[in-house]
């Protein structure tokens, strides 16, 4: 559950992704529905990571 590693998988995933792009240009983007479904899982990922940290801070009330 930290921070930091989920914000570097994150930027990790987005710059392989832009890499991807540039070396290969067009025929990189054959996988954009699935890219797009796992950088949302990431995403999700990163505010669930965030979430945790807020709500298991002593004194949290969870809604």
């Amino acid at each position: 559950m930290s921070r930091a590693w989920a914000l570097v998988g994150l930027l990790g995933y987005v710059g392989e992704r832009a890499y991807s792009i540039y070396a290969h240009g067009a025929a990189a983007t054959a996988g954009w529905v699935v890219g797009v479904i796992i950088l949302l899982g990431f995403v999700n990922g990163v505010r669930g990571t965030f979430a945790y940290r807020k709500l298991s801070a002593p004194g949290s009330v969870a809604v």
